[in-house]
């Protein structure tokens, strides 16, 4: 019994620490490298047990190999725009194009004919919307800026604050009140309760040294358990996890810059299984020292197309 007792204790050891690690190369569970066609992957949505993925320069919805990323198939619902976010619900594909325009596609394949509509949102450029997600429980969608949160004119006025605001999907319209802000003093509030939590090293050197964090999202998703909504930002290297009870902030995790050097998508499987994206690597030459010669030279890597990284849902402690 004691034996019983102890390896459980280890199972949960196990798991805690692997949740305060964050999310790195060594608890991936599968690693998908991606057709150059994604090198600007920006959304992904688990579909129906497909994999969904779109690109920044167009319109196109593609079907991926949950095997080895391979695209399976494709279908181009717009040839131009710019498309930062895509999520799913029932029967429906959603993508948004930065200049404020919502997509809905009705996709299922080939044979079905596709019915596709486009709405306009109050979102201009300079919000930056680059997160949606599918919230069934309230029928709306999420929808998470990564620049200004504010709408209309006051969008030029510069706030440190983060929105995340809901679009009804039965009247197809934005509640111009967010359900979720937040800012550096949330962060700092969080850390002061919870001083256990291990934050990526950038993002604790910026800490150390008085700077204010700019956790900007560039992706949102729900989880399909606990209804916890989760913000990806990538360019923080960090997961928001808000409580789906009262949106108050109740975890944040760090992500591996070594892969994840520009994380733009994140969708759960129905188990609590998750897929995170990330953009083709920025490298830039390397000077490197021969000290035989006395002499540097430059060295070129290269660099790594885009990719998606899988992770069982007990990562995360869930």
């Amino acid at each position: 019994m004691k034996a019983l007792l102890l390896y459980f204790m280890l199972i949960a050891t196990s798991i805690q620490a692997q949740s305060q690690k964050g999310l790195y190369a060594d608890n991936s569970s599968q690693a998908l490298n991606l057709s150059p066609i994604l090198n600007e992957i920006s959304g992904i949505t688990y579909y129906k047990g497909q994999l969904l993925a779109i690109q920044d320069e167009q319109g196109t919805l593609y079907t991926l190999s949950t095997k080895n990323g391979s695209i399976i198939d494709s279908f181009t619902f717009n040839k131009k725009g710019d498309f930062e976010a895509l999520t799913s619900s029932k029967n429906t594909i959603w993508a948004y194009e930065t200049k404020g325009n919502l997509w809905e596609i009705e996709y299922f394949n080939e044979s079905t004919k596709t019915k596709i509509n486009k709405y306009h949102t109050p979102f201009s450029k300079i919000n930056d919307v680059e997160g949606i997600a599918y919230d069934a429980e309230n029928n709306q969608l999420l929808m998470a800026c990564k620049e200004s949160p504010l709408l209309g004119d006051e969008a030029y006025t510069i706030k440190d604050s983060k929105y995340i605001y809901a679009f009804d999907l039965e009247s197809k319209t934005l509640n111009n009140s967010p359900i979720i802000q937040y800012n550096f003093e949330t962060i700092q509030l969080f850390l002061a309760a919870n001083p256990s939590t291990i934050l990526h090293p950038k993002v604790q050197k910026s800490l150390n040294k008085g700077k204010k964090l700019n956790l900007k999202p560039t992706d949102i998703a729900i989880h399909p358990l606990t209804q916890d909504i989760f913000i990806l930002c990538g360019t923080a290297y960090s997961i928001l996890v808000f409580s789906a009870k009262n949106y108050a902030l109740k975890a944040i995790y760090s992500l591996d810059d070594s892969i994840f050097n520009q994380a733009e998508g994140l969708t759960f499987l129905p188990n609590g299984d998750f897929y995170i994206s990330t953009e083709k690597d920025k490298i830039k030459d390397k000077e490197e020292e021969n000290f035989e010669k006395g002499s540097s030279v430059l060295v070129k890597e290269k660099a790594r197309n885009g990719r998606i990284y899988f992770y069982k849902s007990h990562i995360l402690g869930y």
